[in-house]
C-alpha cells in the first residue's frame, strides 16, 4: 500500500503539529475560509492578536518564524 507524502508545512491543517491552535480559535478561523497554515499567516499577526487572543498569536508567530 502506497502511503501519500505528508502535505509541505504551508499547506497543513491547522490542528496539526507543530502549530496546533485550541478548538475555539481553530473553530472560529475555519468558519472564516481559514483552514490551513499558509492561509493563517496571510492574516496581519496584529488582526490575530486582537480577534483571537494571545495564545492564536503566539501560534501565528511560531509559525511565521518570529519566535
Amino acid at each position: 500500500m502506497d502511503l501519500l507524502p505528508d502535505p509541505p508545512p504551508h499547506a497543513q491543517h491547522l490542528a496539526s503539529p507543530p502549530h496546533p491552535l485550541p478548538p475555539p480559535e481553530r473553530d472560529a478561523l475555519e468558519l472564516l475560509g481559514v483552514r490551513t497554515v499558509a492561509q493563517f499567516l496571510a492574516l496581519p499577526a496584529a488582526a490575530v492578536r486582537e480577534r483571537h487572543g494571545e495564545q492564536a498569536f503566539e501560534v501565528h508567530r511560531r509559525a511565521s518564524g518570529a519566535l
